[in-house]
């Protein structure tokens, strides 16, 4: 496919030996890290721990506080294996809308994910965060925490991804996505002009074109394929 870039979960037992094959190969290693917001809510159930984010967040700080420190061993993993960037994530949002409120981001969550933007530049790399779903609201807490791009806009429609990479070109934030999963099982000729789509709206600058990390079949991949195909096609 001849790649820029490519995914690497640090959780996978084979991430190092990916990380070191891409590497060799000139591609850009993006090692992505669970962040600590949905270890904390499953430790709970996540419709309880969603409901305690709102009525008594003091139930999750402390998973909170050793789920960043396991995200900060999984981040220097990705150093010693040659990472290029850290992509930290954590679904803070759905199609519908967010699944946490900006208040409960700014004063539970955003200064840990700085610690964890802060451990990578000190290494030397830069950080992305990833959410699915309608993330604006929270576009401005992400550029706070020293992020500097966004993996976003899964689930969300054509119309709402591009509203989202609107928001992150004024928030000075590099966006990546743009492939839907949901679209890509449509089969060929949907993923062909949606990549076609995709590489208008990069050729503009901000956008650097992914799936949503939702791939899982033979038939997903080869669509995925013929959308990067049309995307590079565009001027």
């Amino acid at each position: 496919l001849a790649l820029d870039f490519a995914f690497v979960p640090a959780d996978e037992p084979w991430a190092a030996r990916a990380a070191e094959g891409l590497s060799r190969s000139g591609r850009a290693v993006l090692w992505a890290v669970d962040g600590p917001l949905w270890p904390a809510l499953r430790m709970l159930g996540v419709e309880e721990g969603l409901k305690a984010t709102a009525w008594d967040p003091t139930l999750l700080e402390s998973v909170l506080d050793s789920e960043t420190d396991r995200a900060r061993t999984d981040s220097a993993a990705g150093v010693a294996a040659g990472a290029h960037a850290i992509v930290v994530a954590d679904d803070i949002a759905g199609s519908a809308g967010p699944l946490i409120s900006p208040d409960y981001l700014n004063e539970h969550l955003i200064h840990r994910l700085a610690l964890l933007v802060a451990f990578a530049a000190s290494d030397g790399l830069r950080t992305a965060f990833h959410s699915d779903g309608e993330i604006r609201a929270f576009l401005q807490s992400i550029v706070r925490a020293g992020f500097v791009a966004v993996h976003g806009g899964g689930g969300l429609p054509l119309i709402g991804f591009e509203a989202l990479l609107a928001e992150s070109r004024r928030q000075g934030l590099a966006l990546l996505g743009g492939l839907d999963t949901v679209v890509l099982r449509e089969g060929v000729p949907a993923s062909v002009r949606l990549g076609a789509h995709v590489g208008v709206l990069a050729s503009a600058g901000g956008l650097l074109i992914a799936d949503d990390g939702g791939i899982t079949t033979g038939s997903e991949i080869s669509a995925l394929a013929a959308a990067f195909t049309a995307a590079s096609a565009t001027d």
